[in-house]
Parts: structure tokens; sequence; C-alpha cells
């Protein structure tokens, strides 16, 4: 499962360093609803396998950032294509 998280994310990166220097609707869509995906598994990986084993408020609290981050990163990529001015759309 590490090596899953871990492609994701190498193939992700310059995913979203592309969409940083030239933005497309069709990337940001993509790229929204993938990392939304992220966020939904990771919770539920947090909820069913970390937290349970999770011994002392460091780990809990390595879980919560865990969680936050990409739930975080979501929000902010849903917003940014939400709230883009119209006379960039398709820029």
């Amino acid at each position: 499962m590490k090596w899953a998280w871990v492609t994701f994310d190498v193939c992700l990166a310059p995913a979203m360093l592309r969409l940083s220097r030239r933005h497309g609707q069709a990337l940001s869509l993509v790229l929204a609803a993938l990392v939304t995906c992220d966020a939904a598994l990771t919770l539920a990986q947090a909820l069913l396998f970390n937290l349970p084993r999770a011994r002392g408020a460091f780990e809990l609290a390595v879980v919560g950032v865990a969680v936050a981050a990409p739930a975080v990163a979501a929000v902010l990529l849903w917003s940014a294509r939400m709230h883009r001015p119209e006379r960039l759309v398709g820029a």
C-alpha cells in the first residue's frame, strides 16, 4: 500500500507543477478529483488502520496532519477552479 501512495504522489507532483505554470480546465478538474479521492482514501485508511494502532498524542497528531493535508489541498484546488477569472478560462 505504501508504494501505491508513493507512486500516486510522484505522478501527482509534475501534474501540479504543470498546473501552476499553465492553467488548464481539464487538468485542474482531473487533479481536483484525484486529490479529493486521495483525501477520502486517506481518511478511510486513518480510521480503519492508523487510528486503532496509534499510541500517544504524537502519533495521533501525525495521523491528523496526514488526513488534513490532502483535504486542504482538495479544497484549495476546487476553490481555485470556482474562482478563476472568466477572462483567463481556457488560457
